[in-house]
């Protein structure tokens, strides 16, 4: 049971690094169509996907309309609860290879 807690524990952190380090690159390219989607909001109409988008326009103004560090915020948060909530289910999950 230890064994698998420290194991999941570093491949969390393994993907957990390896996320961010991706979102990271997207962030700070210049080329907006690798998150562009993530982008749409409200501003012009209702749009289906518009919430997230809507959400990182409103945080961007906190952070001086820098669209790209908004972006990378709230998709690393998001992605980190992700993995945490994955870690939080399956640790307790006995298995049986029997």
């Amino acid at each position: 049971m230890y064994k698998k807690n420290i194991f999941l524990i570093i491949f969390f952190a393994f993907l957990s690094i390896f996320s961010l380090i991706k979102l990271y690159d997207h962030a700070a390219s210049l080329a907006t169509f690798e998150y562009g989607e993530w982008l749409i909001n409200y501003q012009y109409g209702f749009v289906r996907r518009g919430l997230v988008g809507e959400i990182i326009y409103l945080f961007s103004i906190i952070f001086n309309n820098n669209i790209q560090i908004t972006f990378f915020i709230i998709i690393s948060f998001i992605c980190l609860i992700y993995y945490f909530l994955n870690y939080y289910f399956i640790k307790d999950i006995k298995f049986n290879f029997v």
